[in-house]
């Protein structure tokens, strides 16, 4: 795509805060007319699914699903009075006509066509008044798979990941990190914002946990990248930070899938200490491949949710955006980018600033072009992906962009905090 010298084409006001991803639907037959119709599907943190026309940025349905307002929670003074909905990316079932979201502890099924709640729909996952849905939807073999956590790690809340069976709109399964019994300890949430990842060659969910709320905070399954059947049994687990260096030492990442020419099936993915780790997804419990230190572990344990990185077969190339500089020998903050070498390890190739002073969106590859948005700076940024270059940088407004912008044909859908969902063009 060519991403020099965006502009802004139209912008539309939604309502709320988006933390998702935008979709885009292409050729919808819209009930009520005879024409199809290319849609933009929008979830904000008030609850609100909007479907918006892709070419002009009207809305063409709006469905409230509900939100929630947890109230002072200790420790996280960001929180009062502010509203949580939808926060991870929903998924969309073109088969069926369908998208699937979660919001305020239920998961919902809508018909793109109407935006009208799909009948026997929702269900019960999370208790809203403890836990969160922060992750994206993933769909695959008929079921709905998803992760669970908490405003803040404040109990009580029992971090797991849900399979809902789309057919029956019943929890067909259920993965408790911190473990099955019903004595079991509170946390190991499940905070990636791209949720769990799914292996469409035989149906395997990768999850990466969170602490538990126990004095070694590593109960169960915490703190560990997981690999799950289907049916959300465990096949492998590895814990790979030890020690008591760093508190909070848990991930708030999402297992990205790799498989490189010449390398074996492979996964990347981030921990809150600031590393960056490679496993042999077949090999999961002997530890990772690779570890590269990519942002500072400060000793509190507040390293930002470093997110998904993003891998390009292309080019070998893993992208991934740091929040924080490591050390002042080490690259500094921004977009990384590291080549897979022929033997499977990675090694840095270029850094971009990004415009980044911390938390972003996950970086997403369109041809040669990665672009992201940079969190409290609010600007899309593309850069190219062989070179680093920066091909532009735009702003979005000053309330923040942290949802992950979504390429389209010879444009970019970008959303944030302040509500607009923009469409931009060169």
């Amino acid at each position: 795509m060519n991403a020099r010298s965006l502009r802004v084409t139209w912008a539309t006001q939604v309502g709320d805060r988006v933390d998702a991803q935008p979709l885009v639907a292409h050729g919808v037959r819209v009930r009520g007319t005879s024409r199809r119709v290319d849609l933009v599907i929008v979830g904000t943190e008030g609850g609100v699914l909007v479907a918006l026309d892709e070419a002009s940025g009207r809305v063409v349905w709006r469905r409230a699903l509900g939100s929630t307002v947890p109230g002072p929670v200790f420790g996280c003074p960001s929180f009062p009075d502010r509203r949580y909905g939808i926060t991870g990316t929903p998924v969309l079932d073109r088969a069926t006509g369908r998208v699937y979201a979660v919001s305020a502890g239920r998961a919902y099924a809508v018909r793109l066509a109407d935006g009208r709640i799909v009948p026997r729909w929702p269900v019960a996952v999370a208790d809203p008044a403890h836990e969160h849905v922060w992750d994206a939807v993933a769909l695959s073999g008929g079921l709905l798979y998803f992760g669970t956590a908490s405003y803040c790690d404040q109990p009580p809340y029992d971090g797991r990941v849900v399979a809902v069976d789309v057919r029956t709109a019943r929890v067909a399964a259920q993965f408790f990190v911190t473990g099955a019994s019903a004595g079991r300890p509170p946390g190991g949430g499940v905070w990636g914002w791209g949720g769990v990842s799914v292996d469409p060659r035989d149906g395997d969910v990768y999850a990466a946990t969170g602490n538990s709320l126990t004095p070694s905070e590593d109960a169960g399954r915490s703190e560990r990248v997981v690999r799950l059947t289907r049916a959300l049994r465990v096949r492998q687990s590895n814990a790979p930070v030890t020690g008591d260096t760093v508190l909070d030492r848990d991930f708030g990442a999402t297992p990205a899938l790799l498989h490189p020419d010449g390398c074996p099936r492979m996964l990347s993915v981030v921990n809150k200490d600031g590393e960056l780790l490679t496993y042999d997804r077949d090999r999961i419990s002997r530890g990772p491949l690779q570890r590269l230190t990519v942002a500072r572990g400060d000793p509190e344990g507040y390293v930002s949710l470093i997110g998904v990185t993003a891998f390009a077969p292309a080019t070998r190339m893993l992208y991934v955006s740091s929040p924080s500089d490591p050390s002042a020998t080490v690259h500094r903050r921004g977009l990384l980018a590291f080549h897979i070498g022929r033997d499977c390890r990675l090694r840095l190739v270029w850094r971009n600033p990004a415009h980044s002073d911390g938390l972003t969106s996950a970086p997403m590859i369109a041809g040669d072009v990665v672009s992201l948005t940079t969190g409290v700076l609010s600007r899309l940024v593309a850069v190219d992906a062989r070179t680093g270059t920066t091909l532009s940088s735009t702003p979005l407004g000053t309330a923040g962009a942290f949802a992950a912008p979504t390429p389209v044909d010879d444009s970019i859908i970008a959303a944030g905090w302040d509500g607009l969902v923009r469409r931009l063009t060169p």
